[in-house]
């Protein structure tokens, strides 16, 4: 059986999730505004937008969700600079087994493909995935299924043989480790396609 697998970005391929949040943290905090935690998880797996929006209205800060993604863009992006950036822990292994294995391997991401291909090429790992959709590439991102659709029909037009799909449950954040990605290898065994997501690791 041919088999393939789809990885979120953020918080699955490298932990970028609250480096990302500090640069918004960052500036609400400089329109007086302290983010909860329930804010700044609010911006996970999304392209900022609706939650900016949500946040803007909330604390009566006169700026359109655009003019303030813009201003939080010039303050630099985890992909590019920061200096720390690698993959999570016992990733490179897993995508070694996976492409060892004969997986297919796709990679799913809100943010845009210049962002992602400069850091999967920082972190060495650009050789592992056989498709890439990125969200300049859609016109739905997330939550919307488009992304993960669009990246299985391109994944499946490569195989000779259909397969079906799995989306792994969702746990807890400790399970972000290299014990979770051993324990993946084996629930692979089961599976001709699994989804990888954030919320699933």
């Amino acid at each position: 059986m041919k088999k393939a697998v789809l990885f979120d970005f953020d918080g699955v391929i490298a932990d970028t999730e609250m480096k990302t949040l500090a640069y918004i943290e960052k500036l609400f905090f400089k329109y007086g505004v302290v983010l909860s935690m329930e804010e700044k998880i609010s911006y996970i797996g999304t392209d900022g937008k609706e939650p900016t929006r949500k946040l803007l209205e909330k604390n009566g800060i006169c700026k359109t969700t655009e003019e303030f993604l813009e201003e939080r863009r010039a303050l630099g992006n985890v992909y590019e600079n920061c200096q720390d950036l690698k993959p999570m822990e016992g990733l490179v292994e897993f995508l070694i087994w996976l492409k060892t294995s004969g997986y297919k391997i796709g990679i799913v991401s809100s943010t845009n493909t210049r962002l992602i291909v400069t850091a999967l090429n920082r972190m060495k790992l650009m050789s592992f995935p056989e498709v890439l959709i990125c969200g300049d590439m859609v016109t739905k991102k997330k939550p919307s299924p488009e992304m993960s659709s669009s990246c299985w029909m391109l994944i499946r037009s490569r195989l000779p043989d259909p397969v079906g799909g799995f989306i792994l449950p969702r746990s807890e954040r400790c399970t972000r480790k290299s014990a979770l990605l051993r324990l993946c290898s084996v629930k692979l065994q089961d599976f001709g396609c699994v989804q990888m997501t954030g919320n699933a690791l």
